[in-house]
């Protein structure tokens, strides 16, 4: 009878006493499974190679249906659509993006610095970083994105 604490399994369905992996001993102590018990060995192996994978990914995947479907049927103006979102919620203070902030992009107050910044608010904004103490509706996602997409006019 084999102890499951002293002896694991290859690929090829051969057990091989743990001890020998550790002191180094010359001859392993082997044993064989039959074919039908190493079929149902290697098929339980995949079968959780497979949950684990399926696990890993849907773990790490974040939400991109805001980077992929983004409604920009209507023209977004920085003045009505963007300027008071980044009032409200990103130059509230020293902290975020307020003046003489040194987070991420830095203060965020003005067209230009919004405008030279736009790159990186818009990973930010739609992967919802950003803001860090609030949540955006997906439509002012969708006003700071389209206007981004759109040129980022000053308008």
């Amino acid at each position: 009878m084999l102890n499951a604490g002293t002896f694991f399994l290859n690929l090829r369905g051969e057990v091989f006493d743990v001890n020998y992996f550790i002191t180094g001993f010359k001859n392993p102590t082997t044993c064989f499974f039959s074919e039908s018990k190493r079929e149902t060995l290697n098929m339980k192996a995949i079968f959780v190679v497979i949950i684990m994978t399926t696990v890993l990914l849907s773990a790490c995947s974040k939400n991109s249906s805001v980077l992929s479907a983004v409604d920009c049927t209507s023209a977004k103006s920085f003045a009505s659509d963007v300027q008071p979102i980044f009032q409200t919620y990103c130059a509230t203070n020293s902290s975020c993006h307020g003046s003489g902030s040194l987070n991420g992009p830095g203060t965020l107050n003005t067209y230009s610095q919004i405008y030279n910044a736009r790159s990186t608010i818009r990973v930010a904004v739609a992967n919802r970083s950003m803001p860090q103490n609030a949540t955006l509706s997906t439509t002012q996602i969708n006003g700071i994105l389209c206007w981004i997409d759109n040129g980022a006019s000053n308008n």
